[in-house]
């Protein structure tokens, strides 16, 4: 918890609307965004955090709102690192980071989801369901390039595909693919006795 109520960045008195939208470091990110869209983001002069966002959209186009909260959300992202980790990201890198996310979630919108529609031309969905009354779990490994750290994770879900639990690990070191995969299926065995417990 903060000691007290002024902007660990700038000095100036803290609240959601100051960090978000008038601290120094996320005016310098706001600069670099449309500047319609900043300007109606200041022009909302709602005190309550929920009824801005509401106002928001209420009032933008929805390409417009996922630009705004994925900027918010890096924002910040972007002040929790700097204030607890003392890692200091440019507003320029927080603006490149952010076109990149909604352009991945642009191309993750256009592919077609796992359930199938009608005239859909007999595609294959990209995740099978399994049978009813049975729980399907996921499993993949990765391995960062630059860090020497192997992760794995499992997701499970029913038959109609409604999210039922999951679980990430991360392994410092383990940078081996079979060995990774290999822990990903330990990893899935466990979620399963955490989902039937």
């Amino acid at each position: 918890m903060a000691e007290d109520d002024r902007c660990q960045l700038c000095g100036a008195q803290d609240s959601w609307r100051h960090a978000l939208l008038d601290c120094s470091m996320s005016r310098a990110v706001w600069a670099l965004a449309d500047e319609d869209v900043t300007k109606h983001l200041l022009c909302s002069g709602e005190e309550k955090a929920k009824d801005w966002l509401s106002n928001l959209m209420a009032t933008l186009w929805h390409a417009d709102q996922t630009t705004v909260f994925v900027t918010l959300w890096s924002i910040w992202h972007a002040r929790r690192k700097a204030i607890h980790e003392q890692k200091f990201r440019s507003p320029m890198s927080v603006h490149l980071f952010l076109e990149r996310f909604v352009a991945d979630l642009g191309q993750a919108h256009a592919q077609q989801p796992w359930r199938a529609t009608p005239g859909d031309g007999g595609r294959v969905p990209r995740w099978l369901p399994p049978p009813v009354g049975v729980t399907k779990i996921n499993v993949d490994a990765a391995v960062s390039k630059n860090t020497g750290l192997g992760a794995v994770a499992a997701v499970a879900r029913d038959a109609e595909g409604v999210f039922c639990g999951a679980s990430a690990v991360v392994f410092p070191g383990k940078t081996d693919a079979e060995n990774l995969e290999a822990l990903a299926c330990r990893e899935a065995l466990s979620l399963a006795r955490d989902i039937n417990t």
